[in-house]
Formats: C-alpha cells, structure tokens, sequence
C-alpha cells in the first residue's frame, strides 16, 4: 500500500479501548499506536467505499484517501463484492432508450 502524507493527530481513547488495543499489540508483538492507526484505517476504509458506492466522491479520490492503487481499489471492491456502475436493468434501459439512467434528453 502506498503511504500518503497526513498530519499527526491526538485522539482520546476510552480506557477499556486501550487495553484491547495493549492485549493485541502484545500478542502482535507491535506498539498499540499501530494497532489504532490499523482500527482508524478499516474504518475509513469502509466509509470510502460507502461514499464511493454512492457516487458521492470518485473512484480517483477513493484511491487517494486509502494509499492504494485502482488495481488495489478494484481488488478491495471486488472482496467485498461490489460493483460500481450501472446495474444491469439501468445497462438494459440505456440501451432501449438510448440515454443513461437519470439523464434527462
């Protein structure tokens, strides 16, 4: 994954948050702040991929805001079984009608 420029930033964690984050680096044999950076990370992930499956940012930015590649991006979106486009009933409809769904002529 590539690794994108960011800012630091401080976050207060609850106390039982923290332990589960200690017990896991320990058993990882990692610091807990990697641990939070990974639990931040999947949960930005899963918001990307929400607002790119809704059209409300696009697959370029989706990209950039997860460090990967459009191969990457296409890997992820595939696991998780989503299809970005038309459906095929809005593919069959542009078809029949000549325009793409939600286009006024």
């Amino acid at each position: 994954m590539l690794q994108p420029e960011g800012e630091r930033v401080s976050v207060v964690a609850p106390n039982p948050l923290l332990h589960i984050a200690e017990l896991v680096a320990t058993e990882r044999d990692q610091n807990y702040a990697s641990i939070f950076v990974e639990w931040m990370r999947a949960g930005a992930e899963n918001t990307v991929i929400e607002l790119l499956n809704e059209g409300r940012i696009s697959k370029g930015f989706a990209v950039e805001a997860l460090g990967t590649t459009y191969f990457g991006l296409d890997e992820l979106l595939k696991a998780r079984d989503i299809r970005l486009g038309l459906t095929d009933e809005q593919l069959w409809e542009s078809r029949e009608t000549g325009r793409l769904p939600g286009i006024l002529k």
